[in-house]
């Protein structure tokens, strides 16, 4: 199969935008000239918060219109779990004219419902964006779309490592209230912006992945931390919905953080994909060397099963003292310029076996 170009789609993180991986993309799309690929980079950005589903059927959309395109995506953090369930959608799209499971079910957020379920018509769904959906319209249009892989750098695909975790019961249980006003107070001001206003904001800071823009009011853990710890407890989710509709929409977008049912049911939809050839996927993820391990947690990500722990790639690094820098200074190429390399020269690889094992040229 001949391809003219390849599209490189990259989706930020949570509170991220395009600026978050900054020179990245183009840095692998510029090593992809050696092997004579040809390219093209989309930034997708999208807002991180309220109901996942919604956000897995906008992505769908913009996949859906680009039909035709060898399609590589690169994602970071959360972006890597949007872009899973985006990927399980068009597959259910494809075979059964429906959303499936990753599109959240109406019978309750927190119980994984299996494919047949979906394509048996046994689960209610989502509504439409908009009215009435053309299913058999929709189905034609998923078929055009060709995603070949997807890349994921340091995403929760299990949620976050268990000392992170930690560290975020320990802040809620001491105070829980204060921990919500404080991310009360910085969801707020993100909420009253602009895209483009919190872009600038995220670019200002010391990164502008999303631990990093919040880590100030959140102290060493971050808001997604602490806010993924407190939010199991009903009396601190009624506390946000009470004082801000924004810290709850954006905490519905972290939900996939804590359902454990969830996490296991789409890493075994993308086991099946890989299987079956239709699709393939790594996830590189940060790990600190051996001499900062005594310092703080090695991962920012928990690990995986067992059965999965295939699909998941360590990238090491020294310099960043803690995970959560190391996950904030991913594509800092003047931080920890040797772990840099190593990940571009690995995404780079992956892309070439990817394009290798479809037989494109």
């Amino acid at each position: 199969m001949n391809m003219d170009y390849l599209l490189l789609v990259t989706i930020h993180g949570f509170l991220g935008d395009g600026e978050s991986f900054k020179h990245f993309p183009t840095d692998v799309a510029n090593d992809l000239k050696s092997h004579g690929i040809k390219f093209e980079i989309e930034n997708y950005a999208y807002p991180t918060s309220g109901d996942n589903s919604l956000r897995v059927r906008e992505l769908t959309e913009f996949l859906l219109e680009r039909p035709g395109r060898p399609t590589v995506i690169i994602c970071h953090s959360m972006g890597g779990l949007l872009a899973a369930d985006c990927i399980r959608a068009i597959t259910s799209l494809k075979s059964s004219g429906t959303w499936g499971p990753s599109v959240q079910e109406t019978v309750g957020a927190d119980t994984p419902r299996s494919d047949a379920e979906y394509a048996n018509g046994q689960i209610a769904r989502v509504p439409g964006l908009e009215g009435e959906e053309d299913m058999n319209a929709l189905r034609k249009r998923a078929k055009a779309v060709d995603v070949l892989g997807i890349l994921a750098f340091d995403s929760p695909f299990f949620g976050l490592h268990a000392v992170v975790m930690e560290h975020g019961t320990a802040r809620a249980a001491q105070t829980a209230e204060r921990t919500m006003e404080t991310v009360t107070s910085v969801m707020n001001s993100f909420g009253s912006r602009t895209a483009s206003q919190v872009s600038r904001t995220a670019t200002t800071a010391s990164s502008s992945s999303w631990l990093s823009v919040v880590a100030g009011a959140a102290a060493t853990l971050g808001v997604v931390a602490a806010a993924s710890a407190a939010y199991k407890d009903p009396m601190i989710r009624k506390y946000v919905a009470d004082k801000s509709t924004a810290v709850a929409e954006h905490l519905t977008f972290l939900g996939p953080l804590w359902r454990v049912g969830h996490q296991t049911a789409r890493m075994e939809a993308i086991d099946t994909m890989v299987v079956q050839n239709q699709l393939s996927f790594r996830c590189f993820f940060l790990k600190l060397s051996t001499s900062q391990q005594s310092k703080s947690s090695s991962t920012f990500i928990n690990m995986p099963p067992r059965n999965f722990e295939r699909y998941f790639v360590p990238i090491e690094m020294t310099k960043p003292p803690d995970v959560i820098r190391a996950h904030t200074h991913l594509f800092d190429a003047s931080g920890d310029s040797a772990a840099y390399v190593a990940l571009l020269l690995a995404t780079s690889e992956a892309i070439v076996e990817i394009l290798r094992n479809r037989n494109i040229k």
